[in-house]
């Protein structure tokens, strides 16, 4: 049964269900109408007043505990996501992670996309205890055109014979008849953390914290009261000595006078304390009185019981608010932990409402979608070091296993968190294969970014290594990639919004394309982005040069590794080689063809308008996308590189240490092309491989197929993405 299945009657169909456009009512000015006559529609009630949700949120940017505790939610909580897209082939799955991009950017306009969707959903969870939001279609029914958030103050539930119904008070004016709006179950999502009994109101987590609070405020008002009125180091007493009286002087004239000396020496005396000095005669007395005295102690003890009291009523604890009563290092990860799993609760609850909105805009789309699967990216561990050390053990226990013949290959990646090893299919649920892709969200982008799955299981570390290797080199230059393109079309946009209205299209498309074919490979050419091919060159280079044995039995090796004439050349080409092909990713014939078909059409579109500041953006837009469906050509690159350079090293140090032949070896698994099956076991010389490495690093990069053709060169790689390697042949020939 499909995921809208057991909303629809099989008679009817989706779009006769779904609203045209948004249902839930947007914000109200008039304020709520009191109790809405509960039983009249038979609603369920919550067993909280719902002021209380009101106070809670005044109280999540008035009250500095609880702002901290929704900001530790929010900050930790949100730490990015994937997309796991399974559907009918691998351009159905590209397809919809496009569309999903465009929904992520544009879907949530008051929170800056999907990233301050998931903000406020965190926040909406900690203040109401539930998710309360509603993903809108377009009028036409083709796409999820937003999503809003629904007041949770605003949702009553009606009790029917199915079980709840969800409706929103209605205070506009244009529906203050009906006083209540039922709301689409297709399109509506209202999800409790948690609830009291059948009850199905969420309950909010903060909501023991209320009457700490008043009791925190009123410490707060004392504190206040007593620093206004005696200062916050005590009170002074000045004593006078008594004036004597004049002859002849009346009661009231004595009394006047000594009210005006007292009122001359407060005066004066306020005036030099306060800057830190008093002059007075010898008939003064000043005394210092501390309010605070001994019992100061006893006042911070109170605070620090009030304090832990509002901690646990936030389930937090108060090393996590900035109070470090007593915490010891091993504590610290305890608690740190416990606000993690915290944290993954409210997770499960966001990661199903976002793939519920996602999944109907799938559905809309008619692509052969068949599964989302919304993903949260792990927060940091306390102790990295300590981490990777107890992910270093467990690999290499199951490892053990494996060889040990405990467990098969498919158990052990399913042990270390895989769904299959490397180059095998991922089975999935239902008749047939389907195709399915993980999807990173790049919030420096606003979209979803495919990175191709590279598992591996091998008997040592060295294979683990190269797909480490090939990982780092691939995210960096896919990252300098899209931020030259970024700059390259700001240039475009700007050279077309200089251009005359009467423009041919012709020269529009060639201006567009001669600006990303100049740009392109200057940027790649640039000292920034050699120096970054050089530093993963080198990584690369110098381990299977230097600390790699894999490729050769221990008792073969004779000589310590040391890069001679012939690995610095490599070095010099390799990097050249690098910067040469990934400067040409846009320049394929293919690549060209495409761009060309989406120039033209975008001309065809837009007309005479071309120069308009919003086609522009428009234009900005879609070429940006165009141009970055292109960025699997550049992890091409990488990883043809990343195994040229391990084979070519593996060569210079079997030809170091007399190796006379080496085998190719290739995984043989569903992968496997014909020509790595054929060339599988052969052999060749290493001493004519050498030469031949010292014949392509004195041509240019541009020579590379002419000189090591993929169809008649005898050393890996064979073609682009090729898996296989070398290993030295014994001199025994065994």
């Amino acid at each position: 049964m499909g995921f809208f299945d057991r909303f629809r009657k099989p008679e009817v169909q989706l779009a006769t269900r779904l609203p045209r456009g948004r249902v839930s009512l947007p914000p109200d000015t008039f304020g709520n109408i009191v109790n809405m006559l509960e039983a009249r529609y038979n609603l369920a009630t919550p067993f909280y007043p719902w002021e209380f949700l009101k106070l809670l949120r005044q109280l999540s940017w008035a009250n500095p505990d609880v702002a901290q505790a929704i900001g530790n939610i929010v900050n930790l909580g949100n730490t990015g996501h994937r997309v796991n897209l399974e559907g009918a082939n691998d351009a159905v799955i590209e397809k919809a992670a496009e569309r999903l991009s465009e929904l992520a950017r544009n879907g949530y306009k008051e929170g800056a996309g999907i990233d301050g969707l998931i903000n406020q959903l965190f926040t909406q969870l900690a203040i109401t205890g539930a998710l309360s939001i509603e993903w809108c279609p377009d009028k036409a029914l083709t796409k999820i055109k937003r999503v809003v958030i629904v007041p949770v103050d605003d949702i009553r539930f009606r009790v029917d014979e199915d079980g709840y119904t969800a409706f929103q008070m209605s205070t506009t004016l244009m529906r203050v008849a009906q006083n209540l709006v039922e709301l689409n179950p297709l399109t509506y999502v209202y999800y409790p953390l948690s609830t009291s009994g059948r009850n199905p109101y969420g309950i909010p987590p903060f909501l023991a914290v209320l009457p700490d609070i008043y009791i925190q405020q009123d410490m707060k008002d004392n504190i206040k009261y007593i620093i206004r009125k005696f200062g916050l180091l005590g009170f002074v007493v000045l004593t006078l000595g008594k004036p004597g009286r004049n002859a002849g002087e009346a009661d009231e004239e004595y009394i006047a006078r000594m009210n005006t000396l007292l009122e001359d020496y407060t005066k004066a005396f306020s005036e030099e304390y306060r800057q830190g000095f008093g002059v007075t005669f010898d008939n003064v007395k000043i005394e210092h009185h501390n309010v605070a005295s001994d019992k100061g102690a006893d006042m911070g003890g109170v605070f620090q019981a009030v304090e832990q009291q509002i901690a646990s009523a936030l389930h937090t604890d108060p090393a996590l608010l900035g109070r470090t009563y007593s915490t010891t290092e091993t504590y610290a990860g305890v608690v740190y932990q416990k606000f993690v799993n915290q944290l993954n609760n409210m997770r499960r609850l966001i990661k199903r409402a976002i793939e519920r909105g996602y999944l109907l805009d799938l559905e809309l789309s008619g692509l052969p979608i068949t599964d989302v699967s919304i993903t949260f990216n792990p927060n940091d561990v306390l102790e990295p070091e300590r981490a990777a050390k107890a992910e270093e053990i467990k690999i290499r226990n199951v490892l053990t296993k494996r060889d040990a013949g405990i467990i098969d290959q498919e158990q052990s990646a399913r042990e270390l968190g895989y769904e299959a090893p490397a180059g095998e299919a991922v089975p999935v649920r239902g008749a047939g294969m389907m195709s399915r892709k993980e999807f990173v969200y790049s919030s420096e982008r606003s979209r979803y970014v495919h990175y191709r799955p590279r598992i591996a299981l091998a008997a040592d570390e060295h294979v683990l290594r190269l797909d480490a290797f090939y990982t780092r080199y691939a995210n960096e230059v896919e990252a300098f990639a899209g931020k030259a393109a970024k700059d390259v079309i700001d240039e475009i946009v700007k050279a077309v919004g200089g251009m005359s209205a009467v423009t041919p299209r012709s020269v529009f498309v060639e201006t567009v394309l001669g600006i990303l074919n100049d740009r392109i490979p200057e940027a790649f050419a640039s000292p920034k982005a050699r120096k970054l091919i050089k530093r993963h060159v080198d990584e690369i280079y110098k381990y299977y040069r230097t600390v790699d044995s894999s490729a050769i039995p221990e008792s073969e090796v004779v000589i310590e590794p040391k890069y001679n004439l012939v690995d610095r050349r490599a070095l010099n080409w390799l990097q050249d080689s690098d910067s040469l092909y990934m400067g040409k990713y846009l320049s394929g014939e293919n690549t060209q063809k495409r761009l060309t078909a989406f120039l033209k059409d975008f001309y065809v579109e837009k007309g005479v308008n071309i120069r308009d500041r919003g086609v522009l953006e428009e234009l900005k837009g879609k070429l940006g996308t165009a141009v970055k469906a292109e960025d699997y050509k550049l992890r091409r690159v990488v990883n043809t590189s990343a195994n040229r350079i391990r084979n070519w090293a593996h060569t210079s140090r079997m030809y170091e240490n007399g190796i006379l032949e080496a085998t190719v070896v290739n995984p043989m698994d569903k992968l496997t092309c014909k020509r790595c099956e054929q060339m599988n076991g052969t052999s060749f010389s290493i001493a004519m491989a050498f030469d031949k490495i010292r014949q392509v690093c004195a041509a240019p990069p541009e020579a590379l197929p002419d000189l090591l053709p993929f169809d008649k060169t005898m050393m890996p790689p064979f073609h682009c993405d090729c898996r296989c390697r070398i290993r030295a042949k014994p001199r025994g020939g065994k």
